[in-house]
């Protein structure tokens, strides 16, 4: 009789909710994985041609490889190629479509060689049919709710799902993967949260229609048929796409409500679009016919945590973005890229904490950062009246395009897995204490005398003192260097530039009644500006601690009630890249914590010079500058 090894790691089960791009992406991913048995949820009973058709940009076609060959396989399958020659670049051209400057192209995105087009549930149909197993899949499961359940630690945690038809599971990890309404996402970050709910701030709405491409030669030059070409006018903009391998033409028309002449009515009003260039008044020609779809347009603002617990969400349910980047179904292949890279190296449950963190922190800030740059995208694309300076709109544009675009995706799966094992190192070595059994026993006349100078550590001096010494001796030396990133260029400082900077900080911190024994909370980021938070709080004689952008909210508010801090130092790309502190956690800072010194935006500046933040026009550090080299007695 055939035994069962004994020592066999039992299989994580893993839910996916939510069979759009994010679902069935990820769960391509994490199959690469065999400890993992993996479920994929789809609350309708087939995938129905709805919504508009895409063409992805680079950073997604980069983002397949990633995860795996067979996603690309099934997109070339079922897309449509818009070049006669695979080596041909293209992009989506942005183009003025009214007033002096109509026919002006402002931009070109996503250009890449072999560009495509497709319709979004075309794409996941070759996904579902080619790549993903049958058995994975269940259809006609729309969740109703979802919970906690059983032992909250990392090694017995389990999240229950429960379903239209009263059905109930149970799993070791969820990823909401359900779109813009996410359950998921009501659940991580709490009913109350005021990011919950998706928004639209702009009153965009969408009009979309799919007509036969035979139909759509006759009527739309053949320049807008063999590329992407979208049209910008002071209501909206307008554009159109092959998709069905080139059978049909997708038409979309993205009005800004707020912008109409007649804002009263409601819907689509073909005349308020004719008027502008040929190009748009031939697309809006085959839209009045019959707009089969009208949808408001809505986006997230940010969220605090991507997770919670053994739950995360994924695509459009953390960051749902507004199409007007042409990335929204981009990033959610970047999430499942990552979190493919991640998992794949997990081997055991109580690894999963460590690997949603890890991709909270790399994902979490990008996919906002394009949430925003789409937003200013939308009002340049609908010539906002401070956003119609043309070369303006060329510079801003090629800017957020290289952001969306140009990302090492490589880099990006790297420093998640990096950041994954380094939070679980950290968790493997923290050591409980030895059971009272093995401690052992020591007489008192067996301990040295407590009186007497034993020189244990050949203490020659602290920290900030050695280095001030190292700074009087090698001014000039390089002392950091600030590698590249994809917001920032290399920067190098010298000793005597870390030195005054932090020593800077250190006298504004000690006229502010900082003492020894005080606690210095600095809400972190991993730059430069962190090493000159650390030397000038040590400086100033306090105690530092770090308060992690990437902790939610609340764990953030407990870091606070247990250190009671007396100085917070807010480092200006922490907030840059994560927004301000949450206000459950600024509220705390008001009421509870009587606090002697703030540093609201500390920057230290590409000369050297440090800032703190302006305070009544002026930055906080200005009287203090002559007092940079001094050393604080």
């Amino acid at each position: 009789m055939e035994t069962k090894p004994q020592n066999q790691t039992p299989k994580l089960r893993i839910a996916v909710v939510g069979a759009g791009i994010a679902g069935c992406c990820l769960t391509i991913g994490l199959s690469r994985n065999p400890l993992f048995d993996i479920h994929l949820y789809e609350a309708y009973p087939d995938i129905g041609v709805r919504g508009a058709g895409v063409a992805l940009h680079g950073n997604a076609i980069k983002a397949m490889d990633l995860i795996s060959p067979e996603i690309k396989k099934a997109y070339f399958k079922k897309s449509h190629f818009m070049a006669n020659e695979e080596d041909i670049e293209m992009a989506t051209q942005i183009i003025i479509g009214s007033g002096r400057d109509a026919g002006t192209v402002v931009a070109e995105l996503g250009r890449a060689k072999g560009r495509r087009t497709i319709h979004r549930a075309h794409f996941i149909q070759g996904l579902l049919e080619d790549v993903i197993p049958e058995r994975c899949v269940h259809f006609s499961k729309r969740m109703t709710s979802i919970e906690d359940r059983g032992d909250t630690s990392a090694s017995k945690s389990k999240v229950a799902i429960t379903f239209a038809d009263s059905t109930v599971e149970e799993f070791d990890l969820v990823f909401g993967t359900e779109g813009i309404n996410s359950i998921t996402r009501r659940f991580i970050l709490g009913p109350d949260d005021p990011a919950v709910e998706a928004v639209n701030h702009d009153a965009w709405r969408c009009f979309n229609i799919l007509v036969p491409m035979s139909e759509a030669r006759k009527a739309v030059p053949k320049e807008s048929i063999e590329k992407v070409r979208m049209f910008c006018t002071p209501i909206g903009y307008i554009n159109g796409l092959p998709v069905d391998l080139g059978k049909t033409y997708s038409i979309s028309c993205y009005q800004r409500d707020s912008k109409r002449p007649n804002r009263k009515s409601s819907g689509f009003n073909a005349d308020e679009w004719k008027g502008f260039c040929p190009e748009v008044t031939s697309l809006i020609s085959l839209l009045e016919k019959n707009p089969k779809e009208d949808w408001k347009i809505r986006d997230h603002d940010h969220a605090s945590t991507y997770y919670r617990g053994h739950a995360a969400i994924v695509g459009d349910a953390a960051h749902a973005t507004c199409p007007h980047a042409g990335n929204g179904a981009a990033q959610a292949i970047e999430d499942a890229a990552v979190l493919t890279g991640i998992f794949t190296e997990v081997k055991s449950k109580d690894q999963i904490d460590a690997a949603l963190m890890a991709f909270d922190q790399v994902r979490r800030p990008r996919s906002q950062k394009i949430v925003d740059i789409t937003r200013q995208f939308g009002r340049l694309y609908s010539l906002d009246e401070e956003e119609r300076d043309i070369q303006s709109m060329k510079n801003r544009m090629k800017e957020g395009g290289m952001y969306t675009n140009g990302v090492d995706m490589n880099a990006q799966v790297d420093d998640a897995v990096h950041k994954f094992k380094e939070a679980y190192t950290q968790v493997r070595t923290s050591v409980p204490p030895a059971p009272l059994s093995e401690e052992k026993i020591v007489v008192m006349g067996h301990l040295p005398d407590p009186t007497i100078d034993l020189d244990w550590s050949g203490y020659v001096g602290s920290i900030h003192e050695r280095f001030r010494a190292s700074a009087e001796k090698y001014p000039d030396r390089t002392c950091v260097l600030e590698t590249k990133s994809s917001t920032h260029p290399e920067r190098r400082f010298t000793y005597r530039q870390i030195y005054e900077a932090s020593n800077t900080l250190a006298w504004y911190l000690h006229n502010a009644g900082i003492t020894n024994g005080d606690v210095v909370m600095i809400w972190a980021h991993r730059s430069v500006d962190l090493v000159i938070a650390l030397m000038g709080t040590l400086a100033s004689g306090a105690t530092m601690t770090v308060l992690d952008p990437a902790y939610p909210p609340a764990r953030q508010k407990i870091y606070l009630e247990v250190s009671q801090p007396r100085a917070l130092i807010k480092i200006g790309r922490a907030t840059d890249e994560n927004g301000p502190l949450a206000d459950l956690v600024q509220g705390y800072i008001d009421q509870e914590l009587q606090l002697k010194a703030q540093v609201p935006e500390l920057r230290l500046l590409d000369d050297g010079t440090v800032s703190g933040g302006q305070v009544d026009s002026q930055d906080i550090f200005e009287p203090l500058r002559s007092f940079a080299s001094s050393p604080l007695m």
